[in-house]
């Protein structure tokens, strides 16, 4: 059957807020009948350093224990400079699931899915996904809003629903019917 919108949301009532959000990889698959298997989750925010530091307030054992002992700036510093620009926090507890979540700067995130500059995030996003906030980014892409040249809302839009045969909504969530 699937994980429904209200399942998806739910991990996002307990983080701060966020600019962009989607869920992806074979546990979205109506006929996983795998209640075990992890939910994946990118998250795009504006300022990854200020938002990892309100989420250490709220989840702080999201974080490994060593990445707790850096703090929020080490944390965005390690990911920016050393990895590719997004922080996973994997097997984190949610009811009765496993999630993980990767944070990811807004313009990073953009870059990423039009140029396939690191290709890390936009692989990610060929997987069957879901997405919230879809509309936003786009918005901001058109008017220059993260400092990409004007105009790219409609091609981000276009790559992030690439190979989609239609979409429908669901409480917020854009849903691909079927890969």
């Amino acid at each position: 059957m699937g994980i429904n919108s209200i399942e998806l949301a739910g991990p996002l009532k307990a983080l701060p807020p966020v600019d962009f959000c989607c869920a992806y990889g074979s546990s979205l698959l109506s006929n996983n009948t795998d209640k075990s298997s992890m939910v994946d989750y990118i998250i795009g925010v504006a300022d990854p350093e200020k938002w990892h530091a309100e989420n250490f307030e709220r989840n702080k054992i999201h974080y490994s224990r060593w990445m707790s002992i850096l703090g929020p700036k080490m944390i965005t510093c390690v990911a920016d400079k050393i990895g590719v620009g997004v922080h996973f926090n994997p097997f984190v507890e949610w009811r009765d699931k496993i999630i993980k979540y990767g944070v990811v700067r807004m313009q990073d995130l953009a870059l990423d899915i039009l140029t396939w500059d690191r290709f890390y995030l936009s692989g990610r996003l060929q997987k069957p996904m879901r997405e919230k906030g879809c509309g936003l980014v786009a918005r901001e892409l058109v008017t220059g809003g993260m400092g990409i040249r004007r105009g790219f809302g409609r091609e981000f839009e276009g790559k992030l629903r690439m190979g989609n045969s239609g979409t429908r909504e669901s409480g917020g969530w854009v849903m691909r019917e079927e890969i």
